[in-house]
């Protein structure tokens, strides 16, 4: 069997990485900030939803002259220099290291959220979760976060500022001014450094129908939020018990919904979650010492009760006076516990841990471009015609993936080989079945093979096993070396008896070593053989060509 390890790594993103380096075809000019930079309209339409509306929708045909260049206004050259490396590449430019990397991946997490590119502002955000090294750094990147809805980046952002030193530090530069215009952020930064959660999921258990949790809470600056009025709060991060979604709500001033307010600190238990069941759970509330330890006297037990979202709640209130105490309040810090109990009707919890950022999404140029084949069509420019069928495709992405397809594509251009239809290309392809040119027109665009093949070949599909036969004839003919291997290590899970003389002569024509040895291996087997002599009757020439290996 062709061990796996030969497949080589797609090659779509290096491709058209030197598309754009070599500007070959290149089709429509962007001019930004005095800098021209050519490519390729419907590569960049592939990508970009903003771009394609530029070029090939109802904005584009709104200008006068089609063939104007493209202004892009309010970004710099080496910004959008980079954004175009991302939509040819789908990976960020070597260069973003160089020099002020945050500010570049700043600028380019606002060009992706401008141009409509998710792709490229998750790797912009993951890149600045990195980069969060100073308060500065973290301020300016939690306004960014918080303007282009970036929501792991904010989380980063707050978590590395919830830190009284690092907080402090901030307060002191021009990034934590710039918050400050942004009050509602403001609010919720002071909040979640305020509070901090822990979750301890080690202290849960399921017992009778009803799973138990127990949430530790910290209460940090218990001074500096000791003054807002009654009814303010902070809420903390949210909880999930029970397939059910909680936040614990801290009134530093208490709160109107106890009968104690001014000289108490009060929490409110809330259900945060949109299904509309209602949820029944028993809640818990402790107050605990320095050490951790609970403080039997100020434990707070709320019956077994009916929740429904943000409308019935449990309020628990503690007197200053003990929060206060120095067996409680360490470094202006104290400490909660909370043990929320709801009722599962003996059902287990799938949970995830909370705050986990959502992992980098496979890259998505061979989809884009999958889409322009078979969808779209947009800005397409030349036409195969295979036996009485034909297919539309874009020269520059053909020409990019393919040496002969490129020859046949320019000499067509030089010989005025165009259709009757604008500059439009047509080449005849022969000798080539409609539905193989297909298949390798989409591997050409996405560096996979058609759903309908891309499983594995059952040995009965002898009919398959011909196409898959033919395809790599194809790839051979037009220099696709990484399509050609593909065939081969599909080829070298479908042996049988039926297929296998054809596939060690297919191997043989087109030089392919690792299948050849793949059918030699499986004619080793005497009753292999001895069917493959008995179907074709040359039997003695196989051994002759092929055994002696």
């Amino acid at each position: 069997m062709l061990a796996s390890a030969a497949l080589p790594p797609p090659e779509l993103h290096r491709h058209l990485g030197d598309l754009l380096v070599t500007g070959e075809g290149a089709d429509v000019t962007f001019q930004v900030a005095g800098e021209t930079f050519r490519a390729h309209r419907c590569v960049v339409a592939a990508r970009s939803p903003v771009f394609k509306a530029e070029l090939f929708g109802a904005m584009r045909l709104r200008q006068s002259n089609a063939a104007a260049a493209i202004r892009v206004h309010d970004m710099e050259p080496q910004v959008f220099n980079a954004l175009l490396h991302f939509v040819y590449t789908d990976s960020l430019p070597p260069e973003i290291e160089e020099g002020d990397e945050v500010a570049m991946a700043q600028h380019l997490l606002e060009a992706a959220d401008r141009y409509v590119m998710p792709r490229l502002k998750l790797a912009c955000e993951e890149k600045l979760c990195g980069c969060l090294s100073d308060a500065c750094t973290a301020a300016t990147t939690l306004v960014l976060a918080d303007q282009h809805h970036c929501h792991s980046l904010k989380k980063a952002c707050i978590e590395f500022l919830r830190s009284p030193h690092v907080l402090q530090a901030a307060m002191e530069t021009d990034g934590f001014e710039l918050i400050r215009s942004y009050p509602a952020l403001l609010k919720e930064l002071i909040s979640k450094a305020v509070t901090t959660t822990e979750f301890h999921y080690s202290a849960s258990a399921i017992v009778g129908g009803s799973v138990t949790e127990r949430h530790l809470l910290h209460i940090e600056r218990y001074s500096h939020a000791k003054s807002l009025p009654v009814d303010e709060y902070f809420e903390s991060e949210p909880l999930s018990v029970g397939g059910r979604t909680w936040r614990i709500l801290y009134h530093p001033g208490g709160t109107l919904l106890s009968d104690a307010n001014i000289d108490h600190v009060a929490f409110v238990v809330v259900l945060h979650d949109s299904i509309p069941e209602p949820a029944h759970a028993e809640t818990r509330f402790l107050l605990l010492d320095r050490a951790g330890n609970e403080m039997p006297v100020h434990t707070q037990t709320g019956g077994m009760r009916e929740y429904m979202e943000d409308d019935d709640t449990t309020c628990f209130s503690v007197e200053r006076k003990f929060v206060e105490a120095p067996e409680c309040l360490a470094d202006d810090c104290f400490k909660i516990r909370l043990d929320i109990c709801v009722s599962v009707g003996f059902r287990t919890e799938n949970r995830n841990m909370l705050g986990s950022s959502s992992s980098m999404p496979p890259s998505d140029l061979g989809q884009h471009l999958g889409d322009l084949l078979l969808e779209t069509k947009d800005g397409a420019d030349v036409t195969f015609q295979v036996a009485d069928e034909t297919f539309r495709a874009h020269r520059c992405v053909v020409a990019a993936r393919s040496p002969v397809l490129k020859n046949e594509l320019f000499c067509a251009m030089r010989w005025g080989r165009r259709s009757s239809t604008a500059a439009e290309v047509c080449i005849r392809i022969h000798d080539v079945a409609p539905r193989v040119f297909g298949a390798l027109l989409y591997f050409l665009y996405t560096d996979s093979l058609p759903p309908e093949m891309a499983g594995r070949l059952a040995v009965a599909e002898e009919e398959e096993v011909v196409t898959v036969q033919r395809l790599l004839e194809a790839a051979d003919r037009f220099d696709m070396p990484r399509l050609k291997l593909t065939c081969e290590e599909k080829l070298c899970r479908c042996l049988d008896a039926r297929t296998v003389a054809t596939t060690i002569e297919l191997a043989g024509r087109h030089r392919c070593r690792g299948l050849e040895k793949a059918c030699v291996d499986f004619l080793r087997c005497p009753h292999v053989l001895n069917a493959v002599m008995a179907t074709y009757g040359y039997g003695p020439q196989l051994i002759r060509n092929y055994l002696s290996l």
